[in-house]
């Protein structure tokens, strides 16, 4: 314990440095559109009484009810009769310590029960509390103490030389442990000090600082009325009863702390401190709540969605149905968020809260219903009580009313308006005015600077800041602040910090989630800097010693020089969107030199959107990835450069691919522009891949796993007409998606256009409710997914279309694999919409030129397949799939029936060194399933998150691969770890379209590359990874020899119904060069829809989720495995990935992939059990 505080002069209360409400400004309203205003108000009032302190209030449950908890954390619990003596003993320490009444007295540490009895003990000393987080820097806590003029410091960790302490003693603040002196008296707590005393109503009770546009943090202070009204609103709208347990999660340092630590101690209920171990993931949130029983929790949209994603949207295996409310708060609440929200927990109820840290915390708040499909922003609702909200709209120098539907400024009136910011006359004048409406009870109005909309129904949309103050993660904070602090970096010549919002997925074609296609958007804070030598871990460093976490941005984007407006000030609509330019630069920007490195740097700009390149500005940082490496290498190829995507994927940079550009005047063989023959015959034969697929249909023409089947979700004011007409033009365009496949003299061939295939007439779903549309729409598509296709006589294309809402609309695309591959329906999707853009029916007319690009792709890749470059990489394959291939053999769930392997040319024997014995080798041989497989197939899924995706794009930048690499080595390790193997054969697929010949037609052109991956336990996983990159650099350039050729070539392969050849098993890595478009007010989206089946065992989809983060799908046939095992499967490999991506030295085999429970079991399959 130190030294007691000094004089008020020193520590002068709050009330000194507050301005009179006749020192602020009149509000600039004429009379006439003040009586509007006054008239279109929403207003509540309520007969509170608002002159009971809250201490009394809760002393009162001690006198009724001492022996009911009132107070819990993980270590203790408190009665009512308990909370009242300690607040009693800790209120006599702070007089002791000679705090008088509105002087600051800050609080900080861990979270535990004491901050409660703090808070409660300093409204019965009638002081001032103030929050601190002992995450801030400490610059920041003694910069908030000497701006409060803090009288004490309440060290909640019980040691005054912790961090906080020594803040606190560098702002000359007297600091006392808590809990205090055992030796200080407890008074009863039915006559003790203060227990009658009744504050007036504009006595200050507490203090929050948020950010400040200058660089210095804003002290907002609260009263006692206001902080009661809202306590008290909260008891009336949530019902709260002695039953109820509240949860006080949020930070301390946050508003909503506030009634999170009191209110349930205002209705004599309980509250529950939760721990910062209870608050780390969703997880442990969840687990909190049902160990605590809790029934209010409150959190922000963000949390609520991870804790739908950890639940599994099942009510019966989460303890959250216990809940009477879930109040949303902090960031504008997606109305996907809610809805799956009412449909996981429909029996807890959602309130959306939103109010300024000004006026006493929550201003509105809003019971919501199960949101409509077609709704784009939830409304905040209605006013609290005793609160009256103005919606006004600035005209020149003055505010006029704002008419229903028209966008306006949102103004508070009513006992929660605060009594400004302490020490800080300007920014008390910019936001609160003299009250010209006489309704609204305190004579101060507050401008919170955010835009709203009034309904008719007379409630308030948020649709956002009209400043640049921003909340991000449930922070609010000044961008001007955090500009302010990252202009002092040496070298910093000019910076702008921004907020974007991220959503996923962001590819024109996805594949389906459970986790949801219309993902919450998120703010990310981002900031764009000018200087030498910028580099993002040193601009975060720098930061986080000056600011609080929240307020570091997420990504640093380097700029030659920021946009400027015409008045010179920074244009910040004009600054380049992060996902579509580079990140800080390792060194200076130096630009290309010379006609190669600027055509390579051109066209890397111009297909990933950046920012101007310099020559060793890397391809792979910037945002590519193999598939934007064949867009690259189309788009070079078009301007006469000889280069391959292995040049791009190793050369890397300007610099270095145009290194490896062998000539400027040259195309590879095969490469040139092709004419169609001029009357083609109807009869054109098929690809390679399409021969494989056409046989294996023949092999089984009832089984439908070579379905490709995808939803294509249209939202807005769609004109189904026009979207005929568009349809009708497209597959004019595009005569092979209507073709008859047949078998010709012995040859494989499609006839086309053969079929008819228009839109149907719309189903009409819109009129049931949400869940049934839903289930209505999958039954239709698992029906057509399990209906198998007849390619010689009917079309392999067939459509159903759906009205699903006013303002979305869905096509049923189901066709067989040989008609179109994901990048085919990219190209397919883009084009509908711009075809759909061209106008009204009348209008829209196909492009015949475009009906030509099919017929000239198969003659150029006629050639091709006859050009040396073709027969070297068929020499590489055999050299690859050479020897004895490994086979897959996992420990599998069901148990397979007796049965001989079926084989091709009969069976195949290695002799040994006598020459007399023969074997059968492990990867030609198999049991067969019983009965012919089913090929039925569940998915389970998990997701790569930011943080660990950053280790995988360092490990990238460090290697010069994609992410594909490094998914591709920890699946291929996880899967020998389980089948006990070293190794494995997986296959990728590709979509080779690195010509321009193939860049945009709509056809089935996937390849299938087999990468043979070896594991030697010794290697570390630096070399891996390193091994893992070349061999799918050498198979990306050998990419174009077809598979089936491959498996000609190898003898006496067998083929059983047990496994696939040569794999089993697949890494397919979505990521689609395309955007979703919007055209005419309509935005466009595939989706990949799971048919239920799969041809192998299990096939791993990794795509993007949100701009930073890897959705990991892992398919399994359900014949072979049970749900368990593929999880254990999915978790080993992202273990995998972690562990090599965060340690790149540690050896393979020290890798602890498994638990101890999972080496049981695993132990257990290899004894047979």
């Amino acid at each position: 314990m130190t030294a007691a505080p000094q004089s008020s002069d020193i520590h002068p209360p709050v009330t000194r440095r507050l301005l009179a409400r006749a020192e602020l400004s009149p509000l600039p309203i004429s009379p006439a559109q003040r009586d509007r205003a006054r008239a279109l108000a929403l207003v509540r009032t309520e007969p509170y009484d608002l002159t009971a302190s809250l201490s009394a209030r809760v002393f009162a449950h001690a006198r009724e009810t001492p022996d009911a908890c009132a107070l819990s954390d993980q270590d203790r619990s408190l009665s009512y009769a308990e909370l009242a003596t300690a607040v009693q003993s800790l209120a006599a320490a702070l007089r002791r310590q000679g705090v008088m009444p509105a002087q600051v007295v800050a609080v900080g540490g861990r979270r535990r029960l004491e901050w409660v009895v703090a808070f409660l003990a300093i409204d019965l000393a009638q002081a001032v509390y103030l929050p601190l987080d002992a995450d801030w820097p400490r610059q920041r806590v003694t910069e908030v103490l000497r701006q409060s003029a803090a009288a004490l410091f309440l060290a909640m960790d019980g040691d005054p030389a912790s961090p906080l302490g020594r803040a606190a003693a560098d702002a000359g603040c007297a600091c006392l442990a808590i809990p205090a002196d055992p030796a200080d008296p407890a008074p009863a707590i039915f006559d003790g000090p203060g227990d009658g005393a009744v504050p007036e109503g504009q006595d200050p009770r507490y203090l929050l600082y948020t950010s400040g546009s200058t660089g210095v943090p804003k002290g907002a202070v609260i009263a006692h009325r206001g902080m009661i009204n809202h306590l008290l609103c909260k008891v009336q709208d949530l019902g709260l009863s002695r039953r109820d347990r509240v949860a006080a999660t949020a930070p301390m340092v946050f508003d909503i702390s506030i009634w999170q630590m009191v209110a349930g101690l205002v209705s004599g209920g309980e509250v529950v401190v939760f721990s910062e171990a209870d608050l780390q993931t969703a997880a442990s949130l969840a687990r909190a709540v049902g160990h605590y029983s809790i029934t209010i929790l409150e959190v922000v949209p963000t949390m609520m969605r991870l804790l739908l994603e950890d639940s599994g949207g099942r009510e019966d295996a989460s303890p959250l149905g216990g809940l009477r409310f879930l109040l949303s708060t902090g960031e504008e609440l997606p109305p996907a968020t809610a809805r799956q929200w009412h449909d996981a927990f429909p029996a807890v109820p959602i309130v959306n809260a939103y109010g300024p840290t000004e006026c006493s915390d929550d201003v509105t708040h809003h019971r919501i219903d199960r949101p409509s499909d077609d709704l784009r922003h939830l409304p905040i609702g209605t006013p609290v009580a005793n609160t009256a909200l103005y919606v006004l709209v600035e005209d020149g120098t003055e505010w006029r009313a704002s008419e229903d539907g028209e966008q306006g400024q949102l103004f508070v009136g009513g006992a929660g308006v605060g009594l400004g910011y302490l020490g800080n006359p300007e920014a008390t004048r910019a936001a609160f005015f003299q009250d010209p409406f006489p309704t609204s009870g305190t004579g101060v109005l507050y401008r919170t600077g955010d835009a709203v909309v009034r309904t008719d129904q007379g409630m308030l949309v948020y649709l956002g800041r009209v400043d640049r103050q921003v909340k991000v993660a449930g922070v609010r904070m000044e961008l001007g602040e955090i500009e302010a602090t990252l202009r002092q970096y040496p070298g910093m010549k000019a910076c702008a910090v921004t907020v974007i919002k991220s959503r996923g997925p962001m590819a024109l074609v996805a594949r389906e989630t459970s986790r949801g296609g219309d993902l919450a958007e998120r703010n990310r804070l981002v900031g764009y800097v000018c200087g030498q030598d910028l580099q993002s871990a040193d601009l975060r460093e720098f930061l986080a010693g000056r600011l609080p976490l929240p307020m570091v941005p997420e990504l640093f984007v380097n700029l030659p020089e920021l946009p400027l407006s015409v008045n010179g000030k920074i244009d910040y609509k004009r600054l380049p969107p992060p996902g579509t330019t580079m990140a800080v630069r390792r060194g200076p920007f130096e630009p290309p030199r010379g006609a190669v490195e600027e055509a390579v740097a051109g066209q890397i700009g111009r297909l990933l959107e950046a920012a101007p390149v310099g020559r060793d500005d890397s391809f792979l940082t910037l945002g590519g990835d193999s598939l934007k490496a064949m867009a690259l290498v189309a788009g070079l190829r078009i301007l006469g450069y000889a280069v391959t995507v292995r040049d791009i994927l190793i050369g890397e940079t300007p610099k270095g691919i145009a290194d490896r550009i062998t000539s400027g005047d040259q195309r590879p063989d095969g490469n040139g522009r092709t004419e169609s023959l001029p009357s083609p015959s109807p009869y054109r034969p098929l690809t390679p891949q399409q021969a494989g697929v056409y046989f294996h249909w023949r092999l089984a023409p009832d089984n439908p796993y070579y379905t490709y089947q995808g939803a294509l979700l249209m939202r807005g004011p769609l004109d189904v007409a026009r979207l005929a007409s568009a349809w009708d033009a497209l597959l004019a365009e595009n005569p092979s998606l209507l073709a008859r496949f047949i078998d010709r003299d012995g040859t494989a061939c499609h006839e086309y256009p053969h079929w008819m295939a228009p839109l149907p007439p719309v189903r009409d779903l819109s009129a049931a409710p949400p869940q049934e549309r839903e289930r209505l729409f999958r039954q239709d598509a698992f029906q057509e997914a399990g209906h198998p296709f007849d390619l010689e006589n009917a079309p392999a294309l067939r459509l159903r279309s759906y009205r699903m809402g006013d303002r979305e609309h869905r096509l049923l695309l189901t066709m067989h694999e040989i008609l179109l591959d994901g990048w085919g329906a990219n190209v397919l999707i883009r084009r509908l919409a711009d075809l759909y853009a061209m106008g009204d029916c009348s209008e829209i007319r196909p492009d015949m030129d475009r009906r030509k690009l099919y017929d000239d792709y198969l003659v150029w890749e006629s050639r091709r397949l006859d050009s040396p470059a073709l027969a070297e990489a068929g020499d590489y394959w055999r050299g690859v799939l050479s020897g004895p291939l490994p086979v897959l053999d996992l420990p599998r769930d069901r148990p397979p029936g007796d049965g001989v392997p079926i084989r091709d040319g009969g069976p195949r024997t290695d002799t040994g060194e006598a020459g007399n014995s023969a074997e059968i080798r492990p990867a030609q041989t198999g049991i067969r399933r019983s009965g012919l497989p089913s090929y039925r197939a569940a998915i389970l899924e998990t997701v790569l998150d930011d943080a660990v995706m950053a280790d995988v794009r360092t490990t990238c930048s460090r290697l010069g691969c994609t992410s594909f690499v490094v998914i591709l080595a920890s699946y291929a390790l996880a899967l020998t770890y389980f089948s006990g193997t070293d190794e494995v054969i997986v296959g990728a697929p590709i979509a080779n379209r690195d010509a321009p010949e193939e860049i945009d037609v709509a056809a089935f052109l996937l390849n299938m590359l087999p990468l043979r991956c070896p594991v030697d336990l010794e290697a570390t996983a630096g070399d891996f990874l390193k091994r893992t990159r070349d061999t799918v650099l050498a198979g990306v350039a050998a990419s174009h020899y077809p598979f089936g050729w491959m498996l000609k070539a190898l003898p006496g392969l067998a083929r059983t119904t047990e496994r696939t050849p040569v794999f089993q098993t697949m890494v397919n890595m979505l990521t689609y060069p395309m955007a979703p478009v919007e055209t005419a007010d309509v935005r466009w989206q595939f989706t990949e829809l799971d048919t239920g089946y799969t041809k192998y065992d299990l096939a791993l989809y990794a795509q993007a989720h949100d701009e930073q983060a890897i959705l990991l799908q892992l398919a399994y046939q359900t014949d072979l495995f049970e749900a368990s095992t593929i999880r254990r499967i999915l978790d080993c490999t992202v273990a995998a990935l972690t562990a090599m991506t965060r340690n790149p030295g540690v050896t393979l085999g020290a890798i602890d992939l498994l638990s101890a429970g999972d080496q049981s079991t695993l132990a257990a399959f290899s004894q047979g059990h």
